[in-house]
């Protein structure tokens, strides 16, 4: 019965830590997305912004 309970216990960490992954990813990817636009604006603005 105790093996029962802590492997429950166990799925329930593991569900807890990729729904705590999820937005960790997601945040990631939206400052990966400002610092490449980012330079991509400096870039064109350097330029004159002819583009």
């Amino acid at each position: 019965m105790v093996a029962t309970l802590s492997g429950a216990s166990d799925a329930a960490r593991v569900a807890g830590d990729i729904e705590i992954a999820k937005p960790h990813v997601k945040i990631g990817q939206l400052v990966a997305e400002r610092e490449f636009l980012s330079k991509g604006f400096a870039r064109c603005a350097s330029r004159g912004g002819d583009r």
